[in-house]
């Protein structure tokens, strides 16, 4: 449930939002400026977990085993790179 507010009234109120977002970390308050939105307050608990794109990459390589290439019998990669390219 979001709620929509305009910056000065966030800015006087900015103790009491916090608690209430505490109580209630599924809510979010929309900071708006002349009714356009600028912002999102949130619960740090209301925050969904992000995966490391870096960990994703180490399990889906992982997970995708050895290449299908093959390699040159006494032959450098370096020296055949357009073959594998």
């Amino acid at each position: 449930m979001n709620q929509e507010m305009a910056v000065s009234e966030v800015r006087q109120n900015l103790s009491s939002l916090l608690k209430r977002l505490r109580k209630n970390p599924d809510r979010a308050i929309v900071i708006t400026l002349n009714g356009i939105p600028v912002g999102e307050l949130r619960a740090p608990t209301a925050r969904k977990p992000r995966v490391s794109i870096g960990k994703a990459l180490l399990e889906f390589g992982k997970s995708a085993g050895e290449p299908e290439i093959e390699y040159p019998a006494g032959g450098s990669i370096a020296e055949d790179h357009d073959q594998f390219l």
